[in-house]
């Protein structure tokens, strides 16, 4: 399963302090109402007050760090409208004014390639995402070490970029070596190390090994509850291994997990396209289990919540 990531964030790094300048009030309390909107998932109101918060910083210099998280934080807000041809070039720009500012090799620079190499990926051009993605890891390899929880998610991102170009051996060697920093570091979080699994499991999957990814994502499923998961990675766990349970000829467990996680997400706010997609999903194997009309009910369940959008 796929969750955006930042390593090292840009928009979150303190620089050496810089002057009061012009519109530097103003600029903080639009941020400040920014980032509130965001956190009440209030997307297309959060970026009218970026885009106030951005004409304040354009007034200071064009390496001025402020600029930066202004450009992230917009961008941001555009990603979560789905607006990603939107948001690309505000990512492009926040990283160009970090290089500029201090350099392209400073381990910061890893959270602003991961943005935009997130962004590229979201809009399907992992071609354009990957260098990116390596880039990342080296710098978060040179600024936490090689042995860190940042070198491990960085290697999932880069790890999961290249399976979906189906490098697959590449992708290999940087999925196991995230599933291992993720479980061995000490600042490594349990549910990073569960999305590693997960990773592990859809290239597993890919390579036409559905018993090995199905182990994967046994695994990853137990570690997203034992870790109290939010329900759109618990949904995400059954439907993964749904299709390990599909690919190896068992209808009845897949249907199962399909059905559990239809379960969790019909509970779930703001779940509803995953929900509309696990339905069609779920009665796309009904049908190839001749159950036609369970199938049907699932697809109009899945009909009627895209047309309430």
């Amino acid at each position: 399963m796929l969750r955006p990531r930042l390593l090292l964030p840009a928009a979150l790094v303190l620089l050496p302090a810089l002057a009061v300048r012009a519109g530097e009030k103003e600029w903080k309390a639009f941020e400040a109402e920014g980032k509130e909107l965001m956190a009440a998932k209030k997307p297309a109101e959060a970026e009218k007050k970026f885009r106030a918060a951005l004409t304040e910083a354009e007034r200071w210099s064009a390496t001025d760090d402020r600029l930066a998280t202004t450009l992230t934080d917009l961008a941001e807000s555009l990603r979560a409208q789905k607006k990603l041809e939107d948001a690309e070039p505000h990512y492009a720009r926040a990283l160009e004014v970090l290089e500029k500012g201090i350099g392209k090799d400073d381990p910061v620079i890893a959270g602003a390639l991961a943005d935009l190499a997130d962004c590229y990926r979201d809009m399907g051009k992992d071609a354009k995402a990957e260098p990116l993605y390596q880039r990342a890891l080296k710098l978060a390899e040179q600024g936490s070490g090689k042995e860190s929880a940042d070198a491990g998610l960085a290697a999932l991102d880069y790890g999961e970029c290249l399976r979906r170009q189906r490098k697959f051996r590449d992708a290999e060697t940087q999925l196991k070596r995230a599933l291992e920093l993720l479980k061995s570091a000490k600042d490594a979080d349990p549910q990073d190390a569960a999305d590693a699994e997960a990773a592990m499991g859809s290239l597993r999957l890919a390579q036409g090994k559905a018993a090995d990814a199905e182990a994967n994502f046994r695994r990853a499923l137990k570690a997203y509850e034992d870790g109290k998961a939010g329900p759109r990675d618990l949904a995400g766990a059954h439907r993964d291994l749904a299709g390990a349970l599909d690919a190896q000829a068992k209808p009845d467990d897949a249907e199962a997990e399909l059905r559990k996680a239809v379960e969790i997400l019909e509970k779930c706010d703001g779940g509803k396209a995953d929900l509309a997609d696990t339905l069609d999903e779920l009665a796309a194997l009904l049908r190839k289990a001749k159950k036609p009309d369970e199938a049907d009910k699932a697809e109009a369940r899945a009909k009627e919540l895209r047309a309430a959008k």
